[in-house]
């Protein structure tokens, strides 16, 4: 065979095939587990944009009802993306003293994703997810 690498009787085709296995996985590996990693990170990045999304909202829900005071509201808030181990959340209630009289309740909920991600953040460095819920109390007001 005119060409060919002639095969030695110690070490047949496929043992020598095995760098070329190495190299290939070396390459595709790298390139697929940056890949979950990425999904990772955009499925936690997703996951705290929900939660306080919903945490402003249940935060507010708490405020509307009659007897709610704004630490009540700030506490919801808190405890809510505490079961979705979210730290460093920062809750802002507007008004900040809520009476009979208060017509509506504002909660804002700021968290910074550096201090919320289960790995090292590339794509969302210095990001802060915000979220704002407004709802109108429910207070009777009898004749």
């Amino acid at each position: 065979m005119k060409g060919h690498a002639k095969e030695s009787p110690r070490c047949p085709r496929r043992c020598r095939r095995r760098g070329a296995v190495l190299v290939e996985f070396a390459l595709v590996g790298t390139l697929f587990f940056m890949l979950c990693l990425t999904a990772v990170e955009f499925a936690r990045f997703s996951m705290i944009h929900h939660l306080v999304d919903n945490g402003a909202y249940e935060a507010a829900r708490a405020g509307i009802v009659p007897g709610a005071t704004a630490a009540d509201v700030q506490n919801t808030a808190l405890d809510y993306l505490a079961h979705g181990f979210v730290n460093g959340t920062t809750v802002v209630v507007n008004p900040a003293v809520i009476d009979e009289d208060t017509p509506e309740v504002t909660v804002t909920v700021s968290v910074p994703f550096n201090e919320n991600s289960w790995g090292v953040p590339q794509y969302f460095t210095g990001v802060t997810v915000t979220a704002t819920a407004t709802l109108r109390a429910e207070r009777f007001r009898g004749n």
